[in-house]
């Protein structure tokens, strides 16, 4: 976390006028009451990272703060449009309201299949690359202590061409790492996460492997995690190694992306609002699942709650990832980091 393909890109580029910012009153889900305004993103005021920059202002359509894009290589450029064209088209709804757009290199004039090797394109060009890990990700935000070429990168891991069922679930991952290059985080590291969601790491693929690594640590030298020195390795895992940038990394890396922002020192000026369970920077209740077949919760790593209430949680807001997208939520933030000012 289907739309037409790159044939509708032309129609993205166009930016009607929309209320900005007053309008601030949305429905969320069934599960959670008429809100404001919700977010966790980069600040509005940029310090070394923070939204695009506008480039351009029309009286007519306002601001323009375009995230120019190519793709890295041959294959790329042969294979990524069309995973990309869908995902841009997931954002449509942002872009029409707000001055947020994305476009191609202006080094390419105007063609959708822009590739980073003509040598022209710009230095905070978005490099499209095909992931050697195999992992999909980007990065968050615009770097503006940097002038570095091809800083700003969107890596797309593990795509067959010729496994066309595997496309929808690309597309939706592709559209997820859309909103962190614009500059939102995932929803699930909001410092305030717990209020809103159970996170059970012991759920994570990798945790008895972790339980070992922190049995192993603690025997070796209590000093090794200090704060376990009176916990049991499993009560250790729970209450300080999931929790902590400091520890998961050596311990227990899957669960690196579900550490709260505040433990997080690079995070830790990221604004936060109201949760929001339906948007699309959220990871769904079993993805990374040791247990992805259980009946829910049963092997479920993140729970929604609403009071007494248990529900299962799907990045954009339904089971069906071609029928999944951007929350209202998304919606109103990236009109905040992003406002058309007309």
């Amino acid at each position: 976390m289907f739309s037409p393909m790159l044939a509708l890109l032309s129609s993205l580029l166009t930016i009607s006028a929309y209320p900005t910012n007053e309008d601030t009153s949305i429905t969320l889900s069934d599960s959670t009451n008429t809100v404001a305004r919700r977010w966790y993103s980069v600040p509005e005021m940029r310090v070394t990272t923070g939204p695009w920059p506008v480039k351009s202002f029309d009286p007519v359509t306002g601001n323009h703060a375009p995230i120019v894009y190519c793709y890295e290589d041959a294959w790329e450029i042969g294979n990524f449009p069309p995973l990309v064209g869908q995902a841009f088209s997931k954002w449509r709804d942002a872009i029409d309201r707000s001055a947020l757009d994305f476009v191609p290199d202006p080094s390419c004039y105007g063609i959708l299949e822009c590739g980073c090797a003509t040598g022209l394109t710009q230095p905070d060009t978005l490099h499209i690359i095909r992931s050697i890990d195999g992992q999909t990700k980007a990065v968050v935000g615009y770097e503006y202590d940097s002038n570095q070429d091809g800083r700003h990168t969107l890596k797309i891991g593990g795509y067959d061409p010729k496994n066309q069922e595997s496309v929808p679930l690309y597309v939706l991952a592709i559209a997820h790492e859309l909103g962190h290059v614009a500059g939102l985080a995932h929803e699930h590291q909001r410092p305030d996460r717990d209020i809103d969601l159970r996170f059970d790491c012991s759920a994570l693929v990798g945790y008895t492997e972790g339980i070992t690594k922190v049995s192993r640590a603690m025997f070796e030298d209590v000093n090794n995690i200090p704060e376990c020195r009176h916990l049991t390795p499993e009560k250790c895992m729970l209450q300080v190694v999931c929790s902590s940038e400091h520890y998961v990394d050596t311990y227990m890396p899957t669960a690196f992306e579900y550490v709260t922002g505040d433990q997080v020192p690079t995070w830790d000026d990221f604004e936060t609002g109201l949760f929001d369970p339906k948007s699309i920077m959220i990871y769904s209740s079993y993805k990374g699942s040791n247990n992805p077949t259980g009946q829910f919760p049963t092997g479920a790593v993140l729970v929604g709650l609403n009071g007494d209430e248990e529900f299962q949680i799907y990045t954009g807001g339904d089971a069906d990832p071609a029928a999944a997208g951007i929350s209202d939520g998304d919606i109103e933030r990236i009109k905040q980091l992003y406002p058309k000012g007309i």
